[in-house]
């Protein structure tokens, strides 16, 4: 079966370095195969035959064992990233508004939660929505649409400070780490 890994915080800010091909490497040693990542964020597409349950213990492990320090790491079947996709909640109409009011920067996100922090409700998502950047929640999934800069978002901000845990990906990226899946 495929997977894809996504880490958080490695390779941010010249903080917690990790070259790919050492990633790469990594988890070809603990027993993974067809091994391929995606730039510098810490994606990973690899192939396993273990239980679902035990591989991210596993990649904890190694990560930890090789790098010297904890970085959290979200671990999704073939099918869970794909139906994250296809669940892409914007419309045409929607992105178009958010790509004119500012075309320079990305404006598509999605925030991959901890399966234990998806406690948020409606109610919530409509209190933090700052002005017209938009919130849509799905299973352990936070779709985020920003219209200026996701670094300069009052919501992208407090997505960050709520689920801390939470490793974010623009819509390119997502892609991309689905055209590594065979």
């Amino acid at each position: 079966m495929e997977y894809v890994a996504l880490f958080r915080g490695i390779n941010v800010g010249g903080k917690n370095k990790v070259l790919m091909a050492d990633l790469r490497d990594m988890f070809e040693k603990a027993g993974f195969f067809d091994v391929k990542s995606y730039i510098q964020s810490g994606n990973v597409v690899f192939s396993s035959e273990m239980e679902q349950s035990t591989i991210k213990l596993i990649i904890s492990e190694a990560f930890f064992e090789l790098f010297g320090f904890q970085a959290n790491i979200l671990v999704y079947n073939v099918f869970e990233f794909k139906s994250i996709i296809d669940a892409f909640p914007f419309s045409e109409k929607e992105i178009s508004a958010a790509t004119t009011f500012d075309p320079k920067v990305s404006h598509e996100y999605i925030y991959f939660l901890d399966e234990s922090n998806n406690q948020l409700t409606l109610e919530e998502i409509n209190k933090i929505n700052e002005g017209k950047d938009q919130i849509r929640i799905s299973e352990n999934v936070l779709y985020f649409l920003c219209y200026e800069s996701v670094r300069l978002s009052k919501s992208a901000k407090w997505i960050t400070k709520k689920f801390p845990d939470s490793t974010a990906r623009n819509w390119t990226t997502v892609n991309k780490i689905a055209e590594l899946i065979n």
